[in-house]
């Protein structure tokens, strides 16, 4: 029993999943296997799918179309749409188009000193009831808060859910940091401290 281990490996039938598999090392596709018994699918984010490509087109006109209404019809806030469009196997040899629509909403507040931004994603082909971790509606909050009155020094408290792959799947980040905003010809005039 010391030697005990435990191996997970993926096939497909399907010409395209198993030209994606054969180019990943062992370890990952192990680590696919696993992701496969434990969420019941996985995703192929660069997929030549070609059912994806018009899907995708049409997403992004539409996101486009949605952005300019909303610059030019919605002054108080700052509204922006994307997607995202990919090929998810959930049983490895029947792949089905999945588009996830994400959406920011940011105020300047302060005399822009303060900016608050929402933000989030709804994925279109999980049903909402029985997968709630696939819809992040509103789960991405940055504010920022600018310690200087040219907007050079930011201090930043976020939350961000994103998509990071194949193999990593969703990641949440959540964290404090301090952004240096600065325009420069050179490195030595980051340290200069009269604006020039």
């Amino acid at each position: 029993m010391e030697d005990f281990k435990i191996e997970f490996d993926l096939d497909s039938k399907d010409p395209e999943v198993r030209d994606i598999l054969l180019n990943l090392l062992e370890e990952e596709r192990s680590r696919l296997a696993t992701n496969l018994l434990l969420f019941g699918s996985i995703t192929a984010k660069r997929s030549k799918d070609p059912r994806r490509i018009p899907v995708a087109y049409a997403n992004e006109f539409v996101a486009g179309q949605l952005n300019n209404l909303a610059r030019e019809e919605i002054r108080f806030v700052d509204l922006d749409f994307s997607t995202d469009t990919y090929s998810s196997y959930h049983d490895l040899d029947s792949p089905s188009i999945t588009s996830v629509y994400h959406y920011s909403v940011s105020k300047r507040l302060w005399h822009n000193h303060l900016r608050v931004k929402v933000g989030g994603h709804v994925d279109a082909e999980t049903n909402f009831h029985s997968q709630p971790n696939v819809h992040n509606v509103i789960g991405d909050l940055i504010v920022e808060y600018a310690l200087d009155k040219n907007g050079y020094l930011l201090l930043k408290v976020f939350n961000n859910t994103r998509y990071e792959g194949i193999l990593i799947g969703e990641i949440t980040k959540t964290g404090i940091s301090i952004k240096l905003n600065r325009e420069v010809n050179n490195l030595q005039q980051l340290f200069n401290s009269k604006d020039e």
